[in-house]
């Protein structure tokens, strides 16, 4: 934007430039000086036909050529008035000024860039707050700030796994499946055995309408579990996969797992229970 500005600013003085220049008066110097120049190759002329004309003749056709620079030459008067007529063009600049100027700011998107930079300021802060549970929740303004933050760094250091993480983490909240696709899409190829890294990027791909996303998604799913078959959040999301394409027998034996991985007074027994619930009575009407 620095060297737009001043391209434009260099434009702007060229265009206010030409507009000054024909009124300056170097002009009227210049023809004065033709106007001798003349003048005096007549006078040498006629010098070289001395013998072909006589004296009185002679006198005539200088007395002749003396009126004519006299008459030629610009007055003071006439100087200054071409001078002042410069002035006439000055409204004409600053219309221009502010013409060029109105168009670059409308253009440029200062605001914008503005707002931006002033998020991208703000990151550091909304991050600190994103990972302590204690300190005061995000809004979804605040989500979409800490986003355009971390975009912004990402651009910087693009290696930086857990910020890859984090951007795929505040799309899911944001419901943007492009912005969580391709933020969870690159930490998974940085880290493909990242344990939280591979959930989270199969979550993601529950959540495509594409069904080759739908597969890779249970692939990822198998591996983790064979890898760890008590990890109860890999469990949750086998249980969601079977149940969305009606598999309603393996979505019971998942959250049936669950339950017996997670401790007895855990809230999240009850809501497990009434998922299975509803996959048995899915399948009792199946059965009908």
């Amino acid at each position: 934007m620095t060297t737009g500005f001043i391209v434009m600013a260099a434009l702007l003085v060229l265009c206010i430039g030409l507009l000054f220049v024909p009124w300056s008066g170097r002009r009227s110097i210049s023809r004065d000086g033709l106007n001798q120049l003349i003048y005096r190759q007549r006078l040498r002329e006629l010098d070289e036909n001395r013998d072909a004309i006589d004296a009185s003749q002679r006198e005539a056709l200088v007395t002749d050529l003396q009126k004519n620079l006299l008459d030629d030459v610009p007055d003071a008067a006439s100087a200054r008035a071409g001078r002042a007529g410069a002035w006439v063009y000055l409204p004409g600049a600053v219309v221009l000024v502010a013409v060029t100027l109105g168009i670059f700011f409308k253009t440029s998107s200062l605001m914008a860039v503005s707002e931006w930079q002033q998020d991208a300021a703000q990151t550091p802060a909304l991050l600190q707050r994103a990972m302590h549970p204690g300190a005061q929740p995000l809004t979804m303004s605040d989500l979409s700030r800490l986003a355009l933050g971390l975009r912004t760094r990402l651009q910087q250091h693009p290696d930086n796994l857990e910020s890859w993480v984090v951007l795929g983490r505040i799309g899911v909240v944001l419901n943007n499946y492009t912005l969580a696709s391709q933020a969870f899409e690159k930490a998974y190829r940085m880290a493909p055995q990242n344990a939280d890294v591979k959930a989270g990027y199969a979550e993601i791909l529950l959540r495509s309408p594409d069904e080759a996303d739908n597969r890779l998604a249970d692939v990822l799913l198998q591996e983790m579990n064979a890898q760890a078959p008590n990890n109860t959040e890999v469990l949750g999301l086998m249980a969601f996969s079977a149940f969305e394409r009606q598999r309603y027998p393996q979505a019971i034996d998942a959250w049936q797992k669950m339950l017996q991985a997670l401790p007895a007074g855990d809230s999240r027994r009850a809501v497990i229970e009434r998922s299975i619930a509803k996959a048995q009575q899915e399948l009792d009407g199946e059965g009908k």
